[in-house]
């Protein structure tokens, strides 16, 4: 299997990428032991878990399908498919969760954010061959 080299730069905005999903989730998870800590509003901190699930998943598997010299239209199938698990869960399915298509949103938001940053990771993020 033949993968594309990363640039520097693009290697850095993934982890960047995955650091700031990171920190989302600590901030969430001490916001349970601490009600005064939480990301940026209370209303934000209540969804940021579906949004920073969302984001890692979508950004980690279109980077690994870009990096397999797969097509962006691969990394659209997969979104797609995310956004639609989102709402069917959000809406139709809540297991161990409430229906809150707010948080459906949230998720939709991420996976859109993922392919504004997955089409410029494809088209500046890879050296050459």
């Amino acid at each position: 299997m033949n993968f594309r080299k990363t640039k520097k730069s693009g290697t850095i905005s993934l982890l960047a990428i995955f650091g700031i999903c990171f920190i989302f989730i600590i901030l969430r998870w001490l916001n349970t032991f601490n009600n005064d800590i939480f990301v940026i509003t209370r209303e934000i901190n209540s969804h940021i878990t579906n949004f920073t699930i969302s984001m890692t998943l979508c950004t980690l598997v279109g980077y690994l399908l870009l990096s397999t010299n797969g097509k962006y239209k691969s990394v659209i199938i997969f979104g797609i498919l995310v956004i639609i698990a989102n709402i069917i869960y959000e809406t139709i399915l809540p297991i161990l969760n409430t229906v809150d298509f707010i948080d459906a949103v949230y998720g939709i938001v991420a996976v859109v954010l993922s392919f504004i940053y997955l089409y410029f990771l494809d088209k500046k993020g890879f050296e050459e061959e």
